[in-house]
């Protein structure tokens, strides 16, 4: 059981987030406390957080203000439906203007898929240029370490590069020479996407490089160094 003071202060804000462009910017302030994201609406303060695995999505949302506490849970994946129904269903409480969350949802959604499947195509018509990289391709079969994430490794098989994560040993990751010291990196789990992966490069030897996976998986990129 947590006390009363506990959790006043998991709702007492550590970082400011901004303002949300997607409601208009009716809210005020985005801010985020320990494991929840603070905003007001229409006059009152809204406490939520939403989570995810493959294959589920899900949202928390509460005013205590109003009494009123939401959960969605969805067997759905790589849509913003457990958002949206939230948001509806808050609304609708609250008895504010309908707005169809959906539909906005769904024009950003093709948007954004057209314009991801145009970057991947022209990377890929990059690669059947058969660019060289800067170094040899031994130089890239190496371990690499993040401090937060912990290891993964680099290794050749066929002519092809590969990385094994230590903390996910079911997940590959397929690298495929652009140009240059970026490489295009294709994931075996679908949801974690196709991203363009740059290595950096100090006087001509490999020092570490930039990992990332699909926006809606995770925003933040991670700095892997190379340690051997």
């Amino acid at each position: 059981m947590l006390s009363a003071n506990s959790i006043q202060t998991t709702r007492t804000p550590s970082s400011i987030l901004g303002v949300d462009p997607r409601d208009n910017q009716e809210s005020h302030f985005y801010l985020y406390g320990m494991g929840w994201i603070l905003n007001d609406c229409d006059g009152k303060m809204v406490y939520s957080h939403g989570g995810a695995v493959d294959g589920f999505l899900s949202q928390v949302l509460f005013v205590p203000e109003e009494k009123l506490g939401i959960v969605v849970l969805t067997n759905t994946d790589k849509n913003n439906f457990y958002d949206d129904l939230t948001y509806e269903i808050r609304d609708a409480f609250l008895s504010l203007k309908y707005k169809n969350y959906s539909d906005a949802s769904f024009q950003d959604f093709k948007a954004e898929t057209l314009a991801k499947t145009h970057t991947i195509d022209s990377l890929k018509q990059i690669i059947t240029l058969n660019k060289k990289p800067s170094l040899p391709i031994s130089t890239y079969t190496v371990t690499y370490q993040n401090e937060v994430y912990g290891n993964i490794t680099i290794d050749n098989k066929a002519n092809t590069l590969k990385i094994h994560f230590s903390n996910h040993p079911d997940l590959i990751g397929k690298l495929e020479h652009i140009q240059n010291d970026n490489y295009l990196c294709t994931y075996s789990l679908p949801t974690m996407g196709i991203v363009e992966i740059p290595f950096t490069i100090e006087n001509n030897k490999v020092t570490g490089l930039t990992l990332s996976v699909d926006p809606f998986i995770e925003f933040t990129t991670y700095q892997f160094k190379k340690i051997k």
